[in-house]
């Protein structure tokens, strides 16, 4: 939660996590790959009853992660 609020990760439309250029900037390569690298491009497992995150909030989301 906390590095989706701080905009170092988001989710693409299939909700596949997206590393940020600035996680990348910010933490030693290692750190990366072993708190995030591995999960990179899987998708969230969401339960079938589970209320999905509106779609715009995370394309806005994903333009802040990229610009920011």
């Amino acid at each position: 939660d906390a590095a989706f609020d701080r905009g170092l990760i988001s989710f693409d439309e299939s909700y596949r996590m997206l590393l940020s250029t600035r996680l990348k900037k910010e933490l030693p390569a290692k750190a990366v790959e072993q708190n995030f690298g591995s999960y990179a491009g899987v998708a969230l497992q969401i339960p079938e009853d589970a209320a999905l995150p509106d779609s715009a909030f995370l394309a806005t989301h994903r333009e802040r992660i990229y610009l920011g």
